[in-house]
């Protein structure tokens, strides 16, 4: 799918809301990126994982620059250039609207 001009873009480890916990956000964001480069892929950016409702901590709630003060949102902005759902700065649509 790569040779074919396709991205890779994290979406989580497990696709469950990480809740408010530290080891939780960095399991499901960090990690995910981790284990996606271990494999010898290159991400280009984060496509956030199911709904605010769902996914509280990191789901669609994330629409403008200043809700990424919170933890989840700082450890996105850390380790991803792109984030699908941020509307507060550079967004490039998705041919497949995530």
């Amino acid at each position: 799918m790569i040779a074919q001009g396709n991205e890779v873009w994290s979406n989580s480890v497990t696709h469950s809301d990480p809740g408010n916990t530290w080891a939780g956000m960095v399991d499901e964001i960090q990690n995910s990126r981790i284990e996606l480069e271990g494999k010898g892929l290159t991400v280009m950016g984060w496509q956030m994982a199911g709904t605010a409702t769902s996914n509280p901590n990191y789901g669609s709630n994330f629409t403008k620059a200043s809700q990424f003060a919170n933890p989840a949102g700082k450890l996105l902005m850390a380790n991803y250039g792109r984030i699908k759902a941020y509307a507060g700065g550079a967004l490039r649509v998705l041919p497949t609207c995530g």
